[in-house]
């Protein structure tokens, strides 16, 4: 699984909101905004994916008559128009540039990807059936003339849908365009555009009897087969989860947390659970069947068994959650989330804001359930249930990335004591601290670069690619000095510590906590102190910052315990408008600095583990 962001990508074919054709052009400008412009909902590098999630031929045969497929095709732009042949299959297409128009300054110019129908449980291929093609975007859509065509618009969606102008048979209410045709037989078309990113995220034909007879839905599923997520209780107050559950509390937390057969004691206990297969559900064909093995409960210092606990536990999962009832046991889902969410039905004293959903309860005593899922994973990363009073009396975290893919990281040489480090290392004192904090490094005020391309989880492993800008007292080049990758186990019981390990997921403790470490290493606190022997004893400090999980400063102290040789960072920053959690405004070694990003992390070549 990836850490990584729910989206799948819309773009269109060569026809356009007023039925205009543009074709590529040679040098395009940066993207500008212009008075009216309603912004757009999505970026570069954003893709999108659709499943099909009803396919009724004998309808659409009705409807449409025996080339009922061509017409179907018809609205399909992105894949090649062409209908998908079987429930479930999937499509997608990558935003892959947004430009201004050579030829029209107030449009925007956008450049897509599309891949065409395949079965939910393939991946896509590299490459796609639209390489390359254009689809333009008005900034401003007044009296621009809709056309079915349009499955991507700017944003805010009500006000955009109500600036354009409709043919007969069209009509609009609220983030939704409705029309009304004949063929064989009367029919309906739905385009339902979601808020936040201005694609349609639900496509809809129905019969003149009001039934749907074909649909797609835009959500993602981001669970693969061999992921594993890995959990760790942070708050357990048995007294007060006894007033609330009663002497049973255990069970209670057993319902919550159903891939364990027992349940926690006490924080700094982990479990974790492993998707065996994602296959069509055998009786539901618009639905997942995710097959999940869990194992048990267990304090941090334990090892998991090779063996699962509870064996082949079988989750399934609406393609389409409309109007399907929310349940406690919901702890995977589709992406986006919110999407996902807003369209689930909630009991009596449930509700889902934004990506949370919040459960009231009454047993022994008043009681709220918390889930907060992640965005890009679809899993929930945080669990917590308060009492009466809003205390959290227990909480579960997953253990995960929090770094953003694209931030760049900057550390600074702030002590370089020439004279103690050849007392520790002798004449070839510099050529030893490049060896142990890499080349260049021998200079005060010397800078050096890391930034994060990719994260990848493939079962039991992350792999975090990165560039390395090596040390230097002048400015960055364009190009990093190279450009290597770390591979990490989710369970850090399954691999030790090395000083290679400059990013650990979080939280930072219990991961460094859970790794073995060679001889003459130890742990205290987010510290690894290194011990070590040249022409004097000395020692290697690496911190790491309990909220990114990366090295925040390196020391090397001498025989008397004086640091004579250090680096921190100096600089987090993301190439996105969005925040590292705890890091909007944060002082660094003294030094003030906005940091920007948030998400999940990645890197590139040379894996160690």
């Amino acid at each position: 699984m990836k850490s990584k962001k729910w989206i799948i990508y819309v773009v269109l074919l060569n026809l356009l909101v007023s039925s205009v054709i543009f074709q590529g052009v040679a040098s395009p400008t940066p993207k500008t905004n212009a008075v009216g412009d309603y912004s757009l909902g999505f970026e570069i590098d954003d893709y999108f994916e659709f499943v099909c999630t009803e396919l009724d031929t004998t309808e659409l045969n009705s409807v449409f008559g025996g080339d009922w497929a061509t017409d179907v095709g018809d609205y399909m732009w992105w894949c090649g128009d062409v209908a998908p042949s079987a429930l479930g299959q999937k499509s997608k297409f990558a935003i892959v540039n947004i430009t201004d128009h050579p030829s029209y300054p107030d449009w925007w110019r956008i450049t897509y990807d599309g891949w065409g129908w395949i079965d939910k449980i393939n991946t896509f291929g590299a490459t796609p059936v639209r390489d390359d093609q254009g689809y333009s975007l008005p900034m401003n859509p007044s009296g621009e003339l809709w056309n079915p065509s349009v499955w991507i618009i700017g944003r805010p969606v009500s006000i955009y849908l109500a600036n354009v102008s409709y043919d007969t048979g069209y009509s609009i209410y609220d983030n939704i365009v409705y029309y009304t045709g004949t063929d064989i037989g009367n029919f309906e078309v739905n385009w339902i555009y979601d808020e936040n990113t201005g694609i349609v995220k639900n496509f809809v034909i129905k019969n003149d009897v009001d039934t749907v007879i074909f649909e797609l839905w835009g959500f993602e599923l981001k669970i693969q087969p061999i992921e594993t997520y890995n959990w760790i209780v942070t708050e357990l107050n048995t007294a007060e989860l006894e007033d609330v559950f009663g002497s049973d509390w255990d069970l209670a937390l057993d319902y919550y947390c159903w891939w364990a057969l027992n349940a926690p004691s006490e924080v700094g206990n982990k479990s974790k659970f492993e998707i065996v297969s994602v296959l069509n559900y055998p009786s539901l064909d618009d639905w997942y069947q995710i097959i999940v093995d869990g194992w048990n409960w267990k304090d941090k210092e334990l090892l998991h068994g090779l063996l699962p606990d509870r064996d082949d536990v079988t989750y399934g999962l609406p393609m389409d959650p409309t109007g399907l009832f929310w349940n406690p046991s919901v702890w995977l889902i589709a992406t986006p989330v919110v999407t996902f969410l807003e369209e689930l039905s909630y009991s009596a004293g449930t509700s889902a804001s934004g990506n949370i959903v919040t459960e009231t309860n009454a047993d022994v005593e008043a009681y709220e359930a918390i889930w907060t899922y992640d965005e890009n994973l679809g899993v929930t990363d945080l669990f917590q249930i308060k009492n009466s009073a809003g205390d959290t009396i227990f909480e579960v975290i997953l253990l995960e990335f929090k770094i953003p893919v694209g931030s760049e990281f900057e550390w600074k040489v702030t002590k370089l004591n020439t004279g103690e480090l050849e007392n520790v290392f002798g004449g070839s004192w510099e050529i030893d601290i490049q060896s142990l904090f890499g080349t260049d490094c021998n200079q005060l005020d010397a800078k050096m670069k890391r930034k994060i391309n990719d994260i990848t989880l493939d079962g039991n492993l992350w792999y975090v690619y990165y560039d390395v800008w090596d040390w230097t007292t002048i400015s960055f080049s364009a190009e990093p000095s190279y450009t290597t990758g770390t591979g990490l186990y989710c369970d850090p019981e399954d691999g030790s510590w090395g000083s290679w390990m400059w990013f650990v997921p979080v939280p930072a403790y219990y991961y460094l906590v859970g790794r073995s470490y060679p001889a003459g290493t130890e742990l205290s606190g987010l510290t690894v102190t290194q011990n070590g022997t040249a022409i004097e004893d000395f020692q290697i400090k690496c911190t790491y910052d309990e909220i990114l999980g990366i090295y925040k400063t390196v020391q090397l102290l001498n025989d008397e315990n004086t640091v004579i040789f250090e680096y921190n960072l100096i600089s987090a920053k993301a190439d996105k408008d969005e925040v590292i959690p705890g890091y909007d405004l944060y002082v660094l070694i003294s030094t003030a600095f906005l940091v920007i990003g948030f998400a999940s992390i990645i890197f590139y070549r040379k894996i160690k583990k």
